[in-house]
């Protein structure tokens, strides 16, 4: 009993989305998730959508011991946007969206203002019971991923750089999680 309870712990802390499946209940709705597609209106600009081909981007929001959303976003160079909510969460399972080109292009220079490639690998605050992100890019051969333990809400609780917390509340913007996550 003991050694599970410390692998809970453990997979916790480090924001496993395995450890939010099981810690947490399950949402009252149970339907099986379907795969949808939304539009977001196409801009006219005059970046080239190959400017971040290979580019990938990810956001992923981990569980606390509450109701924090528990949601994954992946973005490619090409302007797809996969979302897929696992809990506490307004839309469970996969969906998928495209933004513009220039889109992309902000979320690479919202890379590149967080000085994303000389943050440190992790930041954890010396508390339980929070959520955390994991931040990631890939592009043009080079790949940093970054955790964050801690709340953002709560200076006191949130040992990153204030740049990290905001490059992750851009990448909700600009792709408009918010009409899977919810309020």
């Amino acid at each position: 009993m003991q050694t599970i309870f410390v692998t809970g712990f453990y997979l916790a802390l480090m924001g496993s989305p395995l450890w939010a499946i099981a810690a947490q209940p399950s949402p009252t709705a149970q339907v099986a998730p379907v795969e949808t597609t939304a539009q977001v209106a196409p801009v006219e600009t005059d970046v080239e959508s190959s400017d971040y081909a290979d580019a990938v981007i990810t956001l992923e929001r981990t569980a606390c011991f509450g109701t924090c959303p528990v949601y994954q976003l992946t973005v490619y160079g090409d302007g797809r946007v996969v979302y897929e909510g696992t809990a506490f969460v307004a839309v469970i399972g996969k969906r998928t969206a495209q933004i513009s080109p220039e889109q992309v292009q902000q979320l690479v220079t919202a890379f590149e203002t967080a000085n994303f490639f000389s943050l440190e690998n992790q930041y954890v605050a010396e508390a339980t019971d929070l959520p955390g992100a994991w931040t990631s890019i890939s592009s043009n051969g080079q790949s940093k991923r970054v955790w964050r333990y801690g709340s953002s809400d709560r200076p006191e609780l949130n040992n990153a750089p204030r740049s990290l917390t905001e490059l992750e509340n851009q990448i909700d913007q600009i792709v408009n999680s918010q009409q899977w996550v919810g309020s």
